[in-house]
Formats: C-alpha cells, sequence, structure tokens
C-alpha cells in the first residue's frame, strides 16, 4: 500500500516539475509576472444618464505601471475599430457592434510616416490622460432605454510603414489591456 501511495505522489511531483519546466521554457512565467508590471488603461465617464444624441464622454488614462518608458501614438487610436476599442453591452449581457462601416485608414502604397510629434513617451509610473466622445448611435441605433455596459480595449493601431524610424511604439496581444467596465443609463 505504501509504495502504491509513493508511486502516485512521486508521479504528481513528478509530472508538476515537468509542467513547470514546459510553461518556463514557453516563457508563459514571464508572461504571466509582466501581467502586473505593464500598462493599465482607466476610464472614467463624465456622466452616466445619457442621450444616443449626445453620446459618451470619457476621460481616458493609460498609467504606465512598468519600469521601463513607453512610446504611444498620442490620439491612441486612428479610426473605428483600431487602437481604442468599444465594447458596449446590455444587462443581459448582449453586445452592440458599431454599425459604421468604412474604409481602412492606411491603404495603398503611397502611405507617409506620421510625424515624431504625435508620439508621446509616458516614463514609468506616469501616466498619459486624453478625453474621448464615443457616439452611441452607431452602436445603439436599434436599442431601446436602459442601463449598459462599456469596455475600452487597447491595442496598438498602427502598421510599422506609417511610423518613423527611431520610434518604436509599445505594443501589446489583442484583448489585453482594457478597463474595467463603466455603466450608464441610456436616455430617450
Amino acid at each position: 500500500m505504501y509504495k502504491c501511495v509513493f508511486h502516485v505522489s512521486f508521479v504528481a511531483l513528478a509530472s508538476a516539475l515537468l509542467l513547470i519546466g514546459i510553461f518556463k521554457g514557453n516563457g508563459f512565467s514571464a508572461a504571466y509576472q509582466d501581467k502586473s508590471n505593464r500598462p493599465r488603461l482607466i476610464a472614467q465617464l463624465d456622466q452616466d444618464k445619457v442621450s444616443i444624441e449626445r453620446g459618451l464622454r470619457l476621460t481616458i488614462t493609460l498609467v504606465n505601471d512598468s519600469d521601463e518608458p513607453i512610446t504611444i501614438y498620442r490620439k491612441l487610436d486612428i479610426g473605428l475599430w483600431e487602437g481604442l476599442i468599444p465594447e458596449i453591452a446590455d444587462e443581459r449581457g448582449g453586445y452592440f457592434p458599431n454599425m459604421v462601416y468604412g474604409e481602412p485608414p492606411f491603404k495603398g502604397e503611397a502611405i507617409g510616416k506620421i510625424p515624431v510629434s504625435d508620439f508621446v513617451t509616458i516614463g514609468p509610473k506616469e501616466s498619459f490622460v486624453l478625453k474621448r466622445s464615443i457616439y452611441l448611435y452607431s452602436y445603439l441605433s436599434k436599442a431601446g432605454p436602459g442601463r449598459y455596459s462599456i469596455t475600452l480595449y487597447y491595442e496598438n493601431p498602427l502598421p510599422p510603414q506609417v511610423i518613423p524610424s527611431g520610434i518604436h511604439v509599445w505594443s501589446v496581444p489583442p484583448d489585453s489591456i482594457k478597463t474595467e467596465p463603466l455603466y450608464f443609463v441610456l436616455e430617450r
């Protein structure tokens, strides 16, 4: 009996050590540790009761919690689906996609470089703040009055060909930087 228990315990310990080695070898432990030492996105609503015509006015803060400076595109986004990406949902968890479609902003071969002045470097433990409005009509045109939530995701919006040489724009995997959900009431 003791031999069986020892064997099962040994196999469990060996499996755990093997998995730890595999995760470390693939960088999983480093990625997990980096999560607490990288920038955060924080948003605040200027008002929690809005009309569809007036839209949401937000104060958005990117806080650099890392130990290294980061450089970002000052406007944080370039259009409807890149950069700051809003996700709006109702109380039942139903999502409302953006119903406005348009051309990609960087299309074709005659793409110019963005001016260096359009980039900002955020030092360690510093933050960058901007105001932004989100027009709700393109999301909630068919929705009724009620309580909704908005979560903002951030992804680097710029393709490499528009970034000036010498500028290294901070980038993260999709869906890894986001705000906490903010709640608002849509009035008619």
